[in-house]
């Protein structure tokens, strides 16, 4: 089935969708970037179904608003999304991707990412607007290492 989903670097153009998206699954989306420079999605019949973006501190990434649509959920686009952002922050030369999460912390374990404290975070992503208010202290802190 992923064979035919195809993840595309998302442009302006997507923004509307993006934010109807990201908000029907309750995602903050007050500072998304308009332009969406650092996303991928992922579209069936020019509709957007999954999202995945990236945040650039220095030499570490934040990963923001990974959605994909409820109707298109359990066959892949989440796996191939995040595969893309890691190859795209790798041949960016990040050091780590650090995500917040309340829901998703069981799929990014599983893929490499890991639990830490934040106090273990850079400090130029303490400054993000999803670190310091947009995300609740509920919500877990997770890092992976780019190799």
């Amino acid at each position: 089935m992923t064979d035919s989903i195809k993840v595309n670097k998302a442009s302006a153009s997507d923004y509307g969708d993006a934010i109807d998206l990201l908000t029907s699954q309750k995602l903050p989306v007050s500072d998304i970037d308009k332009n969406l420079s650092h996303f991928f999605a992922v579209k069936e019949a020019d509709k957007l179904i999954g999202i995945i973006g990236l945040e650039l501190y220095s030499d570490y990434g934040l990963l923001r608003s990974m959605v994909t649509s409820p109707f298109h959920r359990n066959i892949g686009i989440a796996t191939l999304l995040l595969a893309k952002l890691l190859a795209y922050a790798k041949k960016l030369g990040l050091k780590e991707i650090f995500l917040l999460t309340e829901t998703a912390a069981a799929f990014f374990l599983k893929r490499g990412f890991q639990n830490i404290s934040r106090e273990e975070a850079p400090e130029a992503l303490k400054q993000s607007s999803e670190f310091s208010h947009l995300c609740p202290l509920s919500a877990i802190l997770m890092k992976k290492e780019i190799v």
